[in-house]
């Protein structure tokens, strides 16, 4: 997988997008996978309220994140001063060359702080290879398919949480 790896000594915070939060919830494996990685992982508080926000449409991907945060799976952080730049520029624009809040928080608070964005929007891969060539990406995939997440799940546990985010969130 592209931006992950079983290197302890570079290991950056993996920042986490919502549609990654909806995949991982809807995996059901959530907390397992993300644990079985040994990777630290951060959500931003604009992503957050992004899941508060959908939450009133009856999807539980807030409610599962703020588990995730209170057991300290994943930590919920601001875009530092540094990253406000990053966010702007993201945003500002046409539509065919900005992204959605959630994804330019994650995107700018990787950026500021050498993080790996963990993101599964097309678009938001295709605007960093061009604008930010150094940012390490990775994927929902990734994380699932990860060597240690098989080691500790299994293989059958590893394509039944695949099904069931393809099921359940359209990865």
């Amino acid at each position: 997988p592209m931006g992950l790896s079983s290197s302890s000594d570079n290991n950056p915070p993996r920042i986490l997008d919502a549609s990654v939060i909806i995949n991982l919830n809807s995996s059901t494996r959530g907390p397992q996978i993300l644990k079985a990685t040994g990777y630290d992982f951060v959500v931003t508080d604009t992503v957050y309220e992004e899941l508060r926000d959908g939450a009133s449409s009856g999807r539980g991907d807030a409610d599962a994140l703020q588990s995730w945060i209170t057991t300290g799976i994943v930590e919920k952080v601001s875009i530092p001063k540094a990253g406000e730049d990053y966010f702007e520029q993201l945003v500002s624009g046409d539509s065919a060359s900005t992204l959605d809040d959630d994804e330019a928080a994650t995107i700018a608070f990787a950026i500021a702080l050498s993080g790996v964005a963990v993101v599964d929007e097309a678009k938001a891969n295709r605007i960093c290879g061009k604008a930010f060539p150094k940012l390490v990406l990775c994927s929902t995939t990734d994380l699932m398919l990860h060597q240690c997440v098989e080691a500790a799940l299994g293989r059958e546990a590893v394509n039944e949480a695949i099904y069931m985010a393809l099921r359940g969130a359209r990865m």
